[in-house]
């Protein structure tokens, strides 16, 4: 009777509305013994609730209308996971493409051919069209630590890091740059750690004298258009800190107004005003 049909319409909207959350999660749902990913047990509800409409041509118009909204709600669904799912799958592949290019590219891009740096961009953009973070700030993930990967900077290689010290400063280099975001007061430290040559006076004289990184500590923010804004606040470089003279400020610019353009659990992607300089951070 009617009564029966509506309890399993019920039961057929809670399995829709299940099913719409795991998928939004990547995950599976039991049907039986079996594992079912989230769409296929949309498609199972949905081909159901159209079977309950059927035999229920007799039965109230009430019960009818209410199972064909939810065979045509199931139908959305069905389409919005399935287009989820599509997405997620670009996305996989196209970082899998990213970072078999970038095993090719030596020192964080430093020497890097046309082709390479081209097909790099390429990727980014590619992996921008996929994701809209026009409130990045508020994503979950973007808090925490991320270590540079690769960037097209010209200034930045010329530097020979971020902060410019292995530029300045003989017998020095700064093979890596870590950058520790946080949300909540809108703080930001670029750290670069310091590898002192054999025999280096820098690592017995002068402001790094014996510091292990040198640590540009910075605030930002983000504007209307989407930039990420930020304002280095003072350099530390063990028990010594002072503010940003003129030529640390100015290597720091390259990254100072960027626009984030892909962001996951794994890889952060910014690009400068200028289209063709990117900065990729993976999750360290």
């Amino acid at each position: 009777g009617d009564a029966g049909l509506i309890t399993m319409a019920r039961h057929l909207t809670s399995v829709m509305l299940i099913a719409q959350a795991a998928g939004g999660l990547g995950l599976q749902l039991q049907l039986g013994s079996r594992a079912v990913p989230a769409a296929r047990q949309l498609s199972i509800a949905r081909h159901a609730a159209g079977e309950l409409l059927d035999r229920s041509l007799h039965g109230s118009d009430q019960l009818q209308s209410r199972l064909r909204d939810l065979v045509m709600s199931l139908n959305e669904k069905e389409e919005a996971v399935l287009a989820d799912a599509e997405e997620e799958d670009d996305i996989a592949k196209l970082k899998q493409e990213l970072y078999e290019i970038l095993d090719e590219v030596p020192d964080r891009g430093l020497g890097a051919d046309e082709a390479d740096m081209q097909d790099i961009l390429d990727v980014a953009e590619d992996l921008k069209e996929l994701v809209d973070l026009t409130d990045f700030e508020f994503s979950p993930i973007l808090a925490g630590n991320w270590r540079l990967v690769y960037t097209s900077s010209k200034a930045f290689h010329t530097n020979q890091g971020l902060i410019g010290y292995a530029r300045d400063v003989k017998g020095i280099v700064t093979p890596e740059l870590y950058m520790k975001i946080e949300k909540r007061y809108k703080k930001l430290a670029y750290e670069e750690p310091i590898t002192y040559g054999e025999g280096s006076l820098a690592s017995f004289f002068g402001k790094v004298a014996q510091a292990e990184s040198v640590r540009a500590e910075c605030t930002w923010r983000t504007t209307g258009d989407g930039l990420m804004l930020v304002v280095p606040t003072q350099i530390v470089a063990g028990s010594r800190s002072w503010e940003p003279m003129d030529r640390q400020a100015k290597a720091m610019r390259t990254l100072g107004a960027c626009r984030p353009i892909f962001l996951d659990e794994e890889l952060f992607i910014l690009q400068s005003q200028i289209a063709s300089v990117i900065f990729i951070f993976e999750r360290s």
